[in-house]
């Protein structure tokens, strides 16, 4: 009988920021998240903190403006745990880095270049996926 390793409790995951569903207006911190609004306690680190991932899920009201793509490849809130949702849709890590890559694009490096504007990054999704869906409406 051959024994079945234990199952590793914690691994390193590569994080990135910013969250396309952060929205700050004014004093007020929201959070967009599957086209629901959560009020959130918004804290910014300056940088990207990287972490050992584990199943726990922290506080919801909290947010470090940050993802991480999982095995599943779709990106999660890096403190809820929570798939990510632009317009119903889950975006995976490929239409999310592909996104940041837009944006950094249309302004020519004039960005600090570890900042996107969070506002920038979820209208360059709802974008990638409306073009999607006009090419896969056009292909039938």
């Amino acid at each position: 009988m051959t024994q079945k390793p234990l199952k590793e409790r914690s691994r390193q995951i590569q994080c990135y920021m910013p969250c396309p569903c952060l929205k700050l207006e004014s004093e007020e911190q929201y959070c967009i998240n599957g086209d629901a609004v959560q009020d959130i306690n918004y804290v910014d680190f300056g940088f990207i903190p990287c972490f050992e991932s584990s199943d726990k899920a922290s506080d919801a009201s909290l947010c470090l403006n940050m993802v991480y793509a999982d095995n599943d490849g779709f990106i999660r809130c890096g403190t809820s745990k929570k798939l990510i949702k632009v317009r119903y849709s889950l975006i995976s890590i490929k239409d999310y880095l592909e996104a940041i890559k837009n944006v950094k694009d249309l302004f020519h490096g004039d960005l600090v270049t570890e900042c996107v504007c969070p506002d920038c990054l979820y209208k360059t999704i709802v974008a990638i996926y409306l073009k999607q869906l006009r090419h896969k409406a056009h292909s039938r």
